[in-house]
């Protein structure tokens, strides 16, 4: 929280670094179980990137995947599953089909789709892990 207020303090409000903090935080706060506050962090952090950043940066995909697991974590599968589709296709666009973010994001795919018992796009998703 601290780095966050510095942030706040001495950068613009929609710099890069503010978005990594609120990110940073969001995280910390649903380990905690503070769903709602890391959401809210998270929807921050992810719209200052998406205007600081370029479309398709791969870390705004990370923060897409905050905000999915902070979504999951509040039983709302579904927008969870459209952010983690999001990251993957962020994903697919920038890095090499072989860097283990992708893996590690279509897992998170394949889950969420075995979850909400979508089984035919779970077994279809993982697949394509291997």
């Amino acid at each position: 929280e601290k780095s966050l207020v510095i942030a706040k303090h001495y950068l613009p409000e929609d710099h890069i670094d503010v978005a990594n903090a609120l990110y940073r935080l969001s995280s910390c706060c649903e380990q905690l179980g503070d769903v709602q506050r890391a959401m809210h962090l998270c929807e921050e952090a992810v719209a200052i990137a998406s205007h600081c950043l370029p479309n398709n940066h791969p870390q705004i995909a990370d923060y897409l995947l905050q905000l999915a697991s902070c979504h999951q974590s509040n039983g709302n599968l579904e927008a969870a599953i459209g952010l983690v589709e999001q990251s993957a296709a962020i994903i697919r666009t920038n890095l090499p089909a072989t860097r283990s973010e992708l893996c590690t994001t279509l897992c998170n795919l394949g889950l969420y789709y075995y979850e909400k018992g979508r089984l035919h796009e779970a077994i279809g998703t993982l697949k394509n892990v291997w």
